[in-house]
């Protein structure tokens, strides 16, 4: 068992919980139910108290010997199920119960110092207590006892005792006490079975608890384990691992579970993406790289100068596109990075620029070249560098797939939102089945094999359109021209900034 799991932290933390309601709930419950019974032990002690005081005070009066007062003290401690101390001023006991047997002086009460009891049973209120000394007894005396308090009556026998004292003074014998203490202690049994019930209670409670604990963490912990097991077959390479819940109800796990599928998703996606583009690029690096050992060998092999200044150029050619697809390909991963800063700039500025410096190149290409800007600023949020990467792959595609006389334009429209940059060309245009792939990496229309490029231009373009929060469209009609839209937001907030 592993107490760090929450599998068995739950169901030990229900117990706790439970234990300690319990101990805290059945000790106050056991606290006022012995304050309660301790108070009703005293006012019976006290309620005997005072119904013996003016008995035993007669006695005393009556100048009694010590052995009838030592009796008749056994015999009222009898009846009232408690025991009796009598003491003097200085705390000399002159009679104590505890020292004789009530039951014995009862049974004995024709005995020369015998006691006689009368107990009237319709009056409530004691009369007074008398003596009388009569010559013909053996011992010259005869003592006649009052009834004790009535509460005495409903007082139920048990053998635990109170260790509750009751003590009064004589009014009439100064100094002398009476003490009543040892009564009945009859609330222990309640206290006994109600301390049973509440332990009896506690375990059971405390168990159910646990049981409680143990269902409530298999809800929790179902659902969790259900996700290691998805990311454990993701770890293993199985990327179509999914997470289903069907019976669990609790929206956070369902969030969750949903969460961790579109996460799986996005990394599959991503994974088969990069394989494809590794694939892509070792194809397309292995062409020109081919193609420069190739003419390498054929120039160290070659003895005429002229043939061999020849296999050097083509090599040279390679060199550079070489050197064009890596830099492609790096300036796409850092734009998909989103490592890129933004700030804020003037858009209209930025699209002027590159437009005067391609117009002299339309020019010389005998091409004829139209810059449709907005006279007001255009400010945007963004990173300037990557957007003139962007819009210059427009301009070479355009310049690249017109032909001469051909018209190329770049034009700018703003509305409350958003900014539309449209590059448009007269140019072949675009195959209808290769529109659905034109911004895909390495992807070159059917109709522009003939054509030098590498196939990351316009996948460059759609990476700085989405890192700026846009996107870029394509619209084209074979053999009469193509129109590039970016429509950009004017506030330059991107998805991934």
């Amino acid at each position: 068992m592993n107490i760090h799991s929450i599998r068995w932290r739950l169901p030990l933390s229900y117990a706790a919980i439970a234990l300690l309601a319990t101990l805290s709930l059945g000790s106050v419950m056991l606290l006022v139910l012995k304050n309660y019974y301790t108070s009703l032990e005293r006012a019976y002690l006290n309620d005997q108290a005072r119904a013996l005081q003016p008995i035993v005070e007669q006695i005393l009066l009556s100048d009694a010997p010590p052995q009838v007062l030592q009796d008749q003290v056994a015999g009222l401690a009898f009846l009232s199920q408690t025991q009796i101390r009598v003491l003097d001023k200085t705390d000399r006991v002159l009679a104590d119960s505890s020292l004789s047997s009530a039951r014995q002086a009862v049974a004995d009460s024709s005995s020369p110092t015998g006691m006689v009891f009368n107990f009237p049973t319709n009056s409530s209120t004691p009369p007074a207590a008398t003596t009388d000394f009569e010559s013909d007894n053996q011992s010259g005396l005869s003592v006649q006892v009052v009834p004790l308090s009535g509460q005495a009556q409903s007082i139920p026998v048990s053998t635990a005792r109170s260790s509750q004292v009751a003590s009064l003074k004589f009014k009439n014998l100064l100094g002398t006490t009476l003490e009543v203490y040892n009564g009945p202690a009859y609330g222990s049994d309640i206290l006994n079975t109600v301390a049973i019930a509440w332990a009896v209670a506690g375990i059971f409670s405390t168990v159910l608890a646990g049981l409680a604990g143990w269902y409530a963490s298999r809800q929790v912990t179902q659902p969790v384990l259900i996700l290691t097991a998805a990311a454990r077959q993701m770890e293993t390479g199985n990327l179509a691992a999914r997470v289903d819940l069907p019976l669990e109800k609790q929206q956070e796990f369902l969030s969750l579970a949903h969460a961790f599928n579109g996460m799986a998703g996005q990394v599959e996606t991503t994974v088969s993406t990069l394989r494809a583009f590794v694939s892509d690029a070792a194809h397309e690096l292995n062409t020109p790289l081919t193609a420069l050992k190739t003419n390498l060998e054929l120039a160290a092999a070659e003895p005429n100068s002229a043939r061999r200044t020849l296999f050097l150029t083509r090599a040279i050619e390679q060199n550079q596109r070489l050197e064009t697809l890596t830099h492609s390909l790096l300036d796409l991963s850092r734009i998909e990075s989103a490592h890129a800063a933004f700030e804020a700039f003037d858009l209209r500025q930025l699209v002027s620029e590159i437009g005067e410096r391609f117009a002299s190149r339309a020019d010389q290409a005998e091409r004829a070249f139209h810059l449709m800007l907005p006279e007001s600023e255009i400010p945007v949020l963004g990173n300037a560098v990557q957007l003139q990467r962007a819009v210059e792959n427009l301009l070479e595609n355009a310049l690249k797939f017109t032909p001469i006389r051909g018209t190329i334009s770049l034009s700018l429209e703003t509305s409350a939102e958003t900014v539309n940059l449209t590059v448009a060309d007269t140019g072949i245009g675009i195959l209808p089945a290769d529109l659905p792939h034109l911004f895909e990496r390495f992807h070159r229309g059917r109709n522009a094999a003939e054509y030098p490029g590498n196939g990351l231009g316009l996948a460059i373009v759609r990476a700085v359109s989405e890192a700026h929060g846009g996107r870029v469209l394509a619209e084209s009609i074979l053999g009469t021209g193509t129109k590039f839209s970016m429509i950009l937001r004017v506030d330059g907030n991107s998805q991934g900034h």
